[in-house]
């Protein structure tokens, strides 16, 4: 029984990172964490607003590899 608990809880945290990745892709308008694109978009962004974006990049990288 504490086996299928775990088991569904790390079910859970699984199913939670999934949609946080999606809804942040979808938020940055991006489809992958390649250097290349995320310079790219960076580049795009006004200085102003780039570190609330970089702190959900990190955000983002820390759910993918946690994932």
């Amino acid at each position: 029984m504490e086996l299928e608990t775990r088991i569904k809880k790390l079910s859970e945290e699984i199913n939670f990172c999934h949609a946080n990745i999606l809804r942040i892709f979808r938020s940055l308008s991006i489809q992958s964490l390649d250097p290349a694109i995320i310079d790219a978009f960076l580049g795009t962004i006004p200085p102003w607003k780039k570190k609330p974006i970089v702190e959900l990049l990190v955000r983002l990288k820390e759910l993918v590899t946690y994932n």
